[in-house]
């Protein structure tokens, strides 16, 4: 089995794939997007429709090439972020050790990264433009907790008292 630290640079080596990923099907996207768009422009030229249409229909090839790496680039960062979790103990006890291990800059690449893998994507123009809307909102709404999967509304281990559990890491600070 990996140790922490393997796992953890992993981890964070994969976030900057899952990144790249999104960027790329994201101009893709756009591209398929914007030139479906000027297509449907009426009164335009037959040529003109056509080119755009060829533009588009190019750009939806390409996002799906690329939308099969990206999901198996998710899937294996997900893959990762489970035995990481499970190799610090606890979600705690990950959170903690991982903020600590990593600058501010890789923090929030690796925050970034995980509201893509919490949104789920999908291999056409719309479909991506869509779920990249969820993963902005929840980039803008914050995140609880900076590695996938991290629970940090549960119970640390061996609280056993009827107390409601706190809804972020501050709570338990």
């Amino acid at each position: 089995m990996e140790s922490t630290e393997d796992l953890r640079q992993t981890y964070v080596a994969q976030c900057a794939r899952v990144m790249a990923g999104a960027e790329e099907c994201l101009g893709y996207a756009e591209d398929a997007a914007s030139n479906r768009a000027q297509a449907g422009v009426r009164p335009q030229h037959e040529i003109s429709i056509d080119h755009f249409t060829k533009l588009a229909e190019e750009a939806e090839s390409n996002l799906a090439s690329s939308y099969s790496l990206f999901a198996d680039l998710c899937a294996s960062a997900r893959e990762t972020a489970k035995y990481l979790l499970a190799s610090y103990g606890n979600h705690f006890k990950g959170e903690f050790g991982f903020t600590s291990a990593e600058s501010e800059e890789v923090l929030v690449q690796v925050a970034t990264a995980k509201c893509i893998l919490s949104t789920n994507f999908g291999s056409t123009a719309d479909e991506f433009l869509r779920g990249l809307g969820e993963a902005n909102a929840m980039i803008g709404a914050g995140v609880d907790g900076i590695i996938y999967g991290i629970d940090l509304t549960m119970k640390p281990e061996g609280n056993s008292s009827g107390e409601e559990s706190p809804r972020g890491a501050r709570d338990w600070l």
